[in-house]
């Protein structure tokens, strides 16, 4: 059954990540998808479910969109690949993301 609230678009975007615990240790990634209440990417470091973070997307024309979430899943794809899922407690700030303003 799907659970989620808004549509996902497929996007790859460098994405910058801190633990708001940590906010001196950035951890850097790939998106794989966006909505307008979430965040799916992968990253080479395991991160805890529950953790609260900042998000920096790194759009193609270098313009971000930030957002802040819980991490609510992560997925070992590969071994030392880790795919995240992060839910947005707010909307991204900042740029807007060209994907999700065209409607998807």
């Amino acid at each position: 059954m799907e659970r989620r609230r808004s549509s996902r678009v497929l996007v790859e975007y460098p994405v910058v990540v801190q633990r708001l615990s940590e906010p001196e240790v950035a951890l850097f990634g790939v998106s794989q998808n966006v909505s307008l209440t979430g965040v799916r990417f992968f990253t080479e470091m395991a991160l805890t479910v529950g953790s609260n973070v900042q998000m920096n997307l790194i759009l193609s024309n270098k313009d971000r969109a930030s957002a802040q979430g819980t991490i609510v899943r992560i997925d070992e794809e590969e071994r030392g690949r880790f795919g995240v899922a992060v839910h947005c407690r707010a909307p991204f700030v900042g740029s807007a993301i060209p994907e999700l303003e065209s409607g998807c």
